[in-house]
């Protein structure tokens, strides 16, 4: 991890009619390290990483990345700029092969916002991309199966091949973990430390502290739009405006006498 700074909000806002989802968030996510993003249900996590990826645009405030405002340029100005984000609900083309699928990101990836041809060569590039993303996770032994036959830890990782396709220097991952079992948890918390180790950045939303204490480097806690802490995860979590964000005012306070 460097001193680098290669992601920072500025007063993020934003609105969706009356409601304020984010209201003035500031936070830097350091070149490779692991950030976790944590916060109850509703908190504006999701909206904060689709404000970073380009699919909603501040109602105020400036996103940086790399020392550039990337703030308002659409989802592929975005993901060529070196930002790419996995979501929670997976969505693979269930008839389509595990490689077609993460071909289909590298080339939509590749096209987007270009008036360029897509030759021969470059149907090659795309296809060794695929296959190297596909390598990355795990999933080369699988690359000839239909989507719709992967389990749902598979499916993690395909939808994780699909992002590394776009040759992030940012990966957002959006509750990767969510569902997986014990087993398929570490396997995964592995995959993400590798490729942290690889020269990735991870900015990471995670519904559970545990995950995200034992993975990430920097915690970054949310709660109803506003930033309520920063800092190492132990600190972070023993945060009494943290605990109370998770557990209620009145539950942690416990009962009256």
């Amino acid at each position: 991890m460097s001193d680098e700074i290669i992601l920072r909000l500025d007063n993020i806002s934003k609105k969706f009619g009356g409601l304020v989802a984010l209201e003035n968030v500031n936070l830097e996510v350091r070149a490779g390290e692991i950030c976790g993003l944590i916060g109850p249900n509703g908190a504006g996590k999701t909206t904060l990483f689709n404000v970073v990826c380009g699919v909603y645009r501040p109602a105020g405030g400036t996103v940086w990345f790399k020392g550039e405002s990337v703030s308002g340029l659409p989802v592929h100005q975005i993901a060529r700029r070196g930002i790419a984000r996995t979501f929670q609900v997976v969505k693979p083309i269930p008839r389509l092969t595990v490689l077609e699928n993460v071909l289909i990101a590298g080339a939509s990836h590749l096209l987007a916002g270009a008036w360029i041809p897509f030759t021969t060569r470059g149907q090659r590039a795309v296809r060794e991309k695929a296959m190297t993303a596909l390598i990355r996770v795990g999933l080369a032994a699988e690359a000839n199966l239909p989507a719709g036959q992967l389990n749902l830890g598979y499916l993690r990782r395909l939808e994780l091949a699909r992002a590394l396709v776009m040759n992030p220097s940012l990966l957002l991952l959006d509750e990767p973990v969510a569902g997986l079992g014990y087993d398929a948890v570490e396997d995964f918390l592995t995959l993400i430390r590798e490729l942290r180790r690889e020269g990735l950045t991870v900015l990471l939303v995670e519904h559970n502290t545990g995950v995200a204490e034992a993975l990430c480097d920097h915690m970054l806690v949310l709660d109803h739009g506003k930033m309520i802490a920063a800092g190492e995860p132990a600190r972070v979590l023993a945060d009494q405006a943290v605990i109370e964000a998770y557990l209620g005012k009145d539950d942690f306070l416990g009962p009256s006498a």
